[in-house]
């Protein structure tokens, strides 16, 4: 069979983007469409693509954004993710944490931000549930929730 699951190393987040309520000058109307747009293209990759190429699209979409040498604080990522949070609240969607995650990556990555996908587990009874971090920051989790899981996997 497969090996055993082990927790791996990853910073420890400390805090939440959207607990925190990083301010945001940008309409969430204007970034709806997109958001909208990313959500769905995120769903469609997690129903058409095996698991594997879809984590090799995030760790190529991230080398593409590392490339961009934009040099942004933590404040501007963080306004980023709240961009993508007021936009998400408009659209009549389900969150569900991949698909939500993954077009958050896209979201920020087109920006020139880097953040990271956590994967992780806790149990009994399993669970899986993932996010997006930056340093120490969660984009898209409140920390509570996040704290409750070991991460299994960084992309």
């Amino acid at each position: 069979m497969g090996q055993p699951i082990a927790p791996v190393e990853a910073t420890r987040p400390a805090r939440s983007a959207i607990e925190d309520g990083a301010p945001n000058s940008v309409s969430a109307w204007r970034n709806a469409p997109e958001v909208a747009w990313r959500l769905a293209r995120a769903s469609a990759q997690l129903r058409t693509k095996p698991f594997c190429a879809v984590l090799k699209d995030v760790r190529t979409a991230r080398e593409k954004s590392r490339r961009m040498r934009r040099d942004l604080d933590i404040q501007s990522v963080q306004r980023f993710a709240m961009a993508f949070h007021r936009a998400q609240c408009l659209i009549p969607i389900k969150p569900v944490c991949l698909p939500e995650s993954l077009a958050l990556l896209g979201f920020v990555f087109s920006r020139g931000a880097l953040a990271d996908l956590v994967i992780a587990v806790n149990g009994p009874p399993f669970q899986a549930h993932c996010w997006v971090q930056t340093h120490d920051t969660l984009l898209n989790n409140p920390l509570d929730h996040a704290l409750s899981f070991a991460p299994i996997r960084v992309v």
